[in-house]
């Protein structure tokens, strides 16, 4: 597949962001004391520096759509079904397997996250399914499911152990204890990221060769500017649209926050579908085709290797933590990271991380040590053709 700048660059965009995100999560003291976007403990840089990277698994999957359909141009239908599902199967398979440990280091694999990964792998496996509809359908599909799942947020299943984890993996976050030494939790509801994969897809048309250039960028300015319209009236209602309803604060800032504060587990239609992913994704689309410049290349770079950069980004993070820790005189067993539901009272032992300028520090040498990286699995890849290769 032939790939198009402008998608790598807006691709190489989040996933910078989402290095931040992670760097946050490994070494910000913050994170293991108060959620950054908790109104009554942040400060608007924490917020902030938490706020700009819910812009990453949206457009991520978006764009995992829209890269799906261009993947099937030369491709018959069912040559590029079988493609998509076994895609699929891939990516559940590294999400529950390598990924986990990268993220965890538990070698008894005692957590299991179904996550971004986890669901972009079972969106493959229904597009699979949906190449074979017509193209109204997949925007019915699509649409529908952003647009009206927030009215399943009152639907809530007890007493049955299998009921609940079926309806957890369709539309809640849940997290399971499975046994005394497993537990499983569902933060990526397959409604509505797998709607969202089908729309990137959906989308993908216009990306043909065939396709003039300025028609496509003006339908992305235009439906990016209606989406962030959109969300500014439908927040401002604060009837529909989001479960947590925004709040006048004690200033003119914290009001602001409030506004932006959406939900992201499950993803809210306004935290997914308007103002904090599809709006400004949709508007950066438009502008990228004409962006130029050596910033850019180095942006495009890391969007042109998705799954290798989110593979070894989780790797390099979580072994800076382990260097430090072991370098403050910390056993490796911290680096062993624990999900627990409660969350247990404030370790004081765990007061050792960084204050938010350190994490930015420690952000800016994992893109370092990632950038060469980058560069060449991106040559390699470019260079050779072996059958794995679209894999990964």
């Amino acid at each position: 597949m032939k790939r198009i700048a402008s998608i790598d660059l807006l691709r190489g965009i989040v996933m910078i962001l989402m290095a931040l995100d992670h760097t946050r999560d490994y070494f910000h003291d913050y994170t293991f004391h108060f959620s950054p976007t908790d109104l009554t403990h942040t400060t608007p840089a924490i917020f902030f520096t938490r706020w700009i990277t819910h812009y990453c698994a949206p457009v991520f999957v978006f764009l995992t759509g829209l890269s799906a359909y261009l993947s099937g141009q030369n491709k018959t239908k069912a040559d590029h079904a079988m493609f998509l599902f076994k895609r699929g199967l891939w990516l559940l398979f590294a999400e529950f397997t390598f990924l986990a440990f990268f993220e965890f280091f538990d070698f008894g694999f005692s957590q299991h996250f179904f996550q971004v990964l986890s669901v972009i792998g079972a969106g493959y496996l229904f597009m699979a399914l949906l190449v074979f509809t017509p193209r109204w359908f997949i925007l019915f599909f699509g649409l529908s499911q952003l647009l009206l799942h927030n009215l399943l947020d009152t639907v809530t299943i007890n007493n049955n152990f299998s009921l609940e984890v079926l309806w957890s993996l369709i539309h809640e976050l849940r997290y399971f204890p499975l046994s005394k030494t497993q537990a499983i939790l569902i933060n990526y509801p397959l409604i509505p990221w797998v709607g969202l994969l089908a729309l990137g897809y959906y989308m993908g048309p216009i990306y043909s060769s065939t396709f003039p250039s300025e028609k496509r960028q003006r339908i992305l300015l235009r439906l990016g500017i209606v989406a962030i319209a959109d969300f500014i009236v439908v927040r401002f209602l604060n009837v529909y649209g989001d479960p947590s309803m925004w709040r006048s604060q004690d200033s003119m800032v914290y009001t602001l926050l409030s506004f932006l504060n959406t939900t992201k587990y499950p993803p809210s239609l306004l935290y997914l579908f308007l103002l904090m992913t599809l709006g400004p994704a949709l508007m950066l689309l438009s502008v990228a085709e004409n962006a130029k410049g050596k910033l850019t290349k180095v942006i495009t770079q890391f969007g042109s290797v998705p799954f290798f950069y989110y593979s070894l980004h989780l790797l390099v993070i979580h072994l800076l933590q382990l260097i430090y820790l072991l370098a403050s005189g910390y056993s490796a067993e911290y680096t062993v990271l624990k999900y627990e539901d409660p969350a247990p009272a404030v370790d004081p032992t765990m007061a050792h991380y960084f204050a938010l300028p350190g994490v930015y520090v420690v952000w800016i040498v994992v893109l370092l040590i990632m950038y060469p990286c980058c560069g060449w699995y991106a040559r390699f890849k470019a260079s050779h053709n072996y059958w794995w290769l679209p894999y990964v």
